[in-house]
């Protein structure tokens, strides 16, 4: 296992370096375009193809020891943008009550399918698929944890609609409450989207840090939006939202599927997790209280 850190980390810090160096003049450049994107529409065939059950059939098990260090039984729990729900089931094992928010119809239908007992015991509650949707549905300070998992806040295009996202969820929850939050590390994801996207940015038809790319399987190709993060921009977004970060650490160093499919693949990257610095992480997960001003 400590061979396979070591070499693993070697490969990572030399990615890094390469996805540094800057393109030639012109090189891998699209046009001047950004596309608009219908996210919710995109999920609904990345679901329904089965295409995300397959990339990622389960919660990572680094992260679900994560939410386990802040949820405990009896914790009402917002798990905002809850995809497939594949989360949802660690937590209902630990006790808590949870509220699966999404704005994709299909995910939501996934999670009733999956769930449906939970459901029907008032363990769980289904809500969607706009954030007025969501204040209708759960009382103000009513929610002792909020979870944004796997990159969700990076499917929101726009830093001032992540905030009023951020927003919305910390006045769902009470004083007291707790946010568990995951974002992509822009040092170590799709360079050659970034690449591609830079005359855009440049235009100021995206923001620093913005991408398009796809997803593809038999049926076709399925348009997606991500908004990569630093760490440094991360904790300005939670602070800017009336958050104060706790805790900053890995969600992972492998890749997701990677700590998934690979035998062994959690216990590695936990290992790795424990000696990679932040910077090189494959996205970074953060635990955040309310500000006082806030509460």
């Amino acid at each position: 296992m400590e061979r396979q850190s070591e070499a693993y980390l070697r490969e990572i810090k030399d990615r890094s370096a390469l996805d540094a160096k800057p393109l030639e003049e012109g090189a891998g450049r699209a046009p001047v375009s950004a596309p608009a994107i219908d996210l919710a529409s995109s999920y609904d065939t990345y679901i329904g193809t089965g295409l995300y059950g397959r990339r990622y059939p389960r919660s990572n098990a680094n992260m679900a020891r994560l939410l386990g260090s802040v949820v405990t039984a009896g914790d009402c729990v917002l798990d905002f943008g809850c995809g497939d729900g594949r989360y949802i089931g660690p937590l209902l094992e630990s006790g808590a009550r949870v509220i699966g928010y999404d704005i994709s119809p299909v995910a939501l239908e996934s999670v009733a399918a999956t769930y449906g007992a939970a459901i029907s015991a008032g363990r769980l509650q289904t809500v969607g698929y706009s954030l007025d949707a969501l204040t209708r549905a759960v009382a103000p300070g009513s929610c002792d944890v909020a979870l944004l998992m796997f990159g969700v806040l990076g499917h929101i295009r726009g830093h001032a609609q992540r905030v009023e996202a951020l927003r919305t969820v910390r006045s769902l929850l009470k004083p007291s409450g707790r946010l568990v939050v995951t974002v992509p590390n822009r040092a170590r994801r799709f360079a050659k989207e970034q690449a591609a996207c830079r005359d855009m940015v440049a235009a100021g038809l995206l923001e620093e840090g913005d991408i398009l790319y796809q997803r593809h399987d038999a049926t076709g190709s399925i348009d997606m939006f991500y908004h990569l993060f630093t760490p440094a921009s991360f904790a300005e977004l939670l602070t800017s939202s009336g958050f104060v970060t706790q805790r900053m650490v890995p969600e992972s160093v492998m890749p997701e599927r990677s700590v998934l499919s690979l035998p062994g693949g959690a216990m590695l990257d936990r290992a790795l997790m424990a000696t990679v610095p932040l910077h090189l992480a494959y996205g970074f997960a953060a635990v955040a209280t309310l500000a006082a001003e806030a509460a």
